[in-house]
């Protein structure tokens, strides 16, 4: 199940500046926020994001794969994207597993056949449409198994709702 803390490898060499937003999968709750991670040394953290108690019960009756997590090194929240320098993801996780398994983007794809791409040798990435319920916020989720430590490249491409193809999405991530 779900929960209210966000767990992520975290490494100040990247930035002492996090954007985390949550999002259910039928959109009913959003949260976002910036934690300065000033003096926070590198490994595993806890971030308990700041919810009242009924958003809280909320998020726990959700399953953890009904929720959306982004975490990126960025004092903007949401980051500001730029195709030449898009932000850099971590890893995260709402759930109290180990997330010993693959990485999962999740997203608003409008679309049955997106794929995700990466730049370094032997990553890659597979994409199906989502399984579940309440696909407001993200309809589709791509797995991979990242290499932990070093920032990896990519790229999300998707059909556009007019069946034509839409603009590449370039990432960087950063593997637990």
């Amino acid at each position: 199940m779900a929960g209210d803390v966000v767990r992520l490898n975290f490494d100040p060499v990247h930035g002492t500046r996090v954007c985390v937003r949550l999002v259910t999968g039928d959109a009913v709750l959003q949260v976002s926020g910036v934690f300065d991670m000033t003096g926070v040394s590198a490994g595993e953290v806890n971030l308990a994001l700041p919810l009242d108690v009924k958003p809280k019960q909320f998020l726990s009756d959700r399953k953890a794969a009904a929720v959306g997590i982004e975490v990126t090194y960025s004092g903007a929240c949401p980051p500001q994207w730029q195709q030449a320098d898009p932000p850099l993801f971590a890893v995260a996780s709402v759930s109290n597993d180990e997330g010993t398994g693959p990485a999962e983007f999740v997203f608003q794809a409008i679309d049955t056949t997106p794929s995700i791409t990466f730049d370094a040798s032997g990553v890659i990435g597979t994409c199906a449409p989502s399984n579940n319920t309440g696909k407001v916020a993200f309809d589709s989720v791509c797995t991979a198994n990242l290499p932990a430590g070093n920032p990896v490249s990519g790229t999300i491409k998707f059909t556009d709702i007019f069946g034509g193809n839409g603009d590449p999405l370039p990432f960087r991530v950063v593997g637990k």
